[in-house]
């Protein structure tokens, strides 16, 4: 992360505390000073050995965090065999737009990956899309070299369908709702496969929705967003 940091020109963030100057000597010394000043940084003890302070560095807690979820329902229209929220009581994120702070410390951390899960949070996620665009925005104000992805996990039970209801707002189409995504800085759709057509289909207890899913993807891709598979066999 500290390689991350200097190749994108940003100061330590809260993950760099307990470093010493001589992670960075190449920095110069009004530098440290700075960082010093905000409590990015801090002295080491006298007599801390390398492998002692490499050790506080990989017990950070943040340290690792590579992508971020946000479960902003565990309501779903399916009633998937395997689904863990299969009994839950029901709940949804009543100000997903709350979370934006949370988004913007993430941010500044270096993560570069958000999702979006439920539930199925295209249904009753309702406010979702606001949070993925304040995301979007607040990215803006960084300059990390890997792009932000912004990923959706669904069900698919939109793909081919006309004048239907999405976590609050009204779509004539998927078309319509694909654009919207897209408008709101969702870059990824991520489809979840639990095996062959069949299995699937009983799994999900919707038929033929695994076939819905392939032929979909194509129209998810010349909406301007990657489309994804999570596959189970």
């Amino acid at each position: 992360r500290l390689q991350a940091l200097q190749e994108a020109g940003r100061p330590l963030g809260e993950t760099e505390r307990g470093l010493t100057c001589s992670a960075l000597p190449e920095v110069d010394p009004s530098s440290w000073r700075s960082l010093r000043d905000r409590g990015w940084v801090r002295l080491t003890p006298p007599g801390l050995s390398s492998a002692d302070l490499a050790l506080v560095y990989r017990r950070n807690p943040l340290e690792n965090v590579r992508r971020v979820g946000f479960e902003i329902t565990n309501r779903c229209n399916f009633a998937c065999r395997h689904c863990r929220n299969a009994g839950a009581t029901p709940a949804t994120e009543g100000n997903p737009l709350r979370l934006a702070e949370a988004a913007e410390l993430f941010l500044s951390l270096g993560i570069r990956r958000f999702d979006f899960i439920g539930g199925e949070v295209t249904r009753f996620g309702d406010g979702w899309l606001g949070l993925a665009e304040a995301i979007r925005r607040l990215d803006e104000a960084e300059s990390w070299p890997s792009p932000l992805a912004i990923t959706l996990y669904t069900n698919g039970w939109w793909l081919g369908a006309q004048r239907f209801e999405a976590a609050g707002r009204r779509y004539q189409d998927e078309t319509e709702f694909l654009a919207d995504l897209h408008r709101h800085g969702v870059t990824h759709v991520l489809f979840s496969i639990d095996g062959p057509a069949e299995l699937h289909d009983e799994w999900r207890g919707h038929p033929g929705l695994f076939q819905r899913i392939l032929e979909g993807i194509p129209r998810v891709r010349a909406a301007g967003l990657a489309p994804c598979l999570s596959l189970i066999y």
